[in-house]
């Protein structure tokens, strides 16, 4: 997970995330749905890297220090040492699933279990979960989407080829979009759900495809449960 570890590396477009106004209101994000969403997975056995600024490491930790401690599986790294906790991770296993996930994004509370359980050919690439939901907490309203290639998807690697340098190459240009070029899988159900809020920077509550619906609000509270346990609007 990146959390303003793009910040401060030239472009101009990220440097928000070096203030402490956008720390401060990123951080409450993170830890009012994305963290929910990884403390209530029906498993554990899966270790989560939030990437930070190496510059903005006073500012990360003051600001932590303002809510519980995290689980040992979940922590904040500076970008700096985000390939070595990486690598100390995967030593002794076979294969690593390295799943993309926004700061201020979720998964259901199954999708690591499902992880677990699922068995890719051996060309796969890549698992990507075409359909979720696009959530606006500020106004509790609840959509179900889906698309080609969101940015939900989960890359697998042989842990030697990782630790030797290979990584995947998306095709062509259009980053997240084109995931689906590689050779790939689908998850099945709806897997993520997009949060939108007041400092979202490219997401918005509108629906961009016939297929996309509005969930009913009377709905909404069991669905969202199955993202987060215990969720107070």
């Amino acid at each position: 997970i990146e959390f303003n570890s793009r910040s401060g590396n030239g472009d101009k477009r990220w440097d928000r995330g070096l203030t402490m106004e956008w720390i401060s209101y990123r951080m409450s994000i993170f830890m009012k749905f994305t963290l929910q969403c990884l403390i209530g997975q029906t498993t554990q056995k899966f270790t989560s890297l939030i990437q930070y600024a190496d510059t903005t490491e006073d500012l990360i930790r003051n600001e932590l220090d303002k809510y519980p401690p995290l689980p040992g599986n979940i922590r904040f790294v500076p970008r700096s040492k985000y390939q070595d906790e990486v690598k100390n991770e995967i030593q002794g296993y076979k294969f690593l699933y390295l799943v993309r996930l926004d700061v201020d994004d979720m998964y259901i509370n199954t999708y690591i279990q499902q992880l677990h359980e699922v068995n890719p050919d051996s060309a796969t690439k890549a698992l990507i979960c075409k359909k979720g939901y696009l959530y606006d907490f500020k106004h509790h309203r609840l959509a179900a989407v889906k698309r080609k290639s969101p940015p939900f998807y989960t890359f697998i690697y042989k842990v030697k080829d990782y630790l030797s340098g290979y990584r995947h190459r998306i095709p062509g240009k259009g980053g997240h979009g084109r995931v689906f070029k590689l050779p790939h899988e689908i998850m099945k159900g709806r897997n993520y759900m997009v949060v939108v809020h007041s400092m979202n920077t490219v997401n918005t509550f509108r629906l961009k495809k016939k297929r996309d619906y509005i969930i009913q609000s009377e709905k909404i509270p069991n669905i969202l449960k199955k993202f987060i346990k215990d969720f107070n609007p």
